[in-house]
């Protein structure tokens, strides 16, 4: 994928974070995998309030996910990073960074 100029990025980041807040509104949680150190590590997000699903904390986590992957993006197209600027990329690092801090591990292997 070619590198997106910001208002491209904008647009593809906030279609597929709309499919993620779908599938989470579905499932009540999202799945991630996360390679540590070369240890591959499974993780859940899950939102809930009081044991039951709750949108808005889903709704907090995307607005958050969109916010984080932004500033990603204009630190790295900033840097003049040759990096792929591509918005699933970035969605998955910033899941990645975040996911051993808030998610609940679910296995290692």
């Amino acid at each position: 994928m070619k590198s997106l100029n910001r208002n491209e990025f904008v647009n593809e980041l906030d279609r597929i974070l709309g499919r993620i807040y779908d599938y989470i509104e579905e499932n009540h949680e999202l799945s991630i995998s996360a390679d540590y150190s070369g240890e591959l590590n499974h993780y859940t997000f899950y939102f809930p309030s009081k044991g039951e699903y709750n949108p808005e904390i889903a709704s907090l986590f995307i607005r958050r996910l969109r916010k984080y992957s932004l500033e990603a993006y204009d630190i790295l197209s900033n840097e003049g990073s040759n990096e792929d600027l591509d918005p699933i990329r970035i969605i998955v690092g910033v899941l990645q960074l975040v996911a051993k801090r808030i998610a609940r591990p679910v296995s290692k292997g």
